[in-house]
């Protein structure tokens, strides 16, 4: 059983996401800003994913998905068990459909 984690971890967790689409670069720096506690724009971990999850254009899974990194895609990590008590079940429904477009 995964061990229940709080929206700083999260927070953590989307900032290491954040640096691996760095590496192969994909900047969002509007989506940093929305998740990073030092910045004006900050909204929270939670809100900046359920806010790319419902982007209809322009979203990291895209580029993820060409690059044969789907592993760095926040849908994944919505559907994580680590991650799952802080989503609801219309934003893993959100991801689930997200990543199911590129698993044909």
């Amino acid at each position: 059983m995964a061990i229940p984690r709080d929206e700083a971890d999260l927070e953590r967790a989307l900032g290491f996401l954040y640096q691996q689409w760095r590496l192969l670069g994909y900047r969002q720096i509007g989506f940093y800003r929305q998740f990073s506690r030092h910045c004006k724009q900050y909204k929270g971990g939670i809100a900046s994913v359920q806010s790319e999850l419902r982007k209809a254009e322009g979203n990291s899974l895209e580029f993820l998905h060409r690059c044969g990194k789907e592993a760095f895609a926040i849908e994944r990590l919505v559907l994580k068990e680590t991650w799952s008590h802080l989503f609801t079940d219309e934003d893993k429904c959100f991801a689930q459909k997200r990543l199911s477009r590129f698993s044909k």
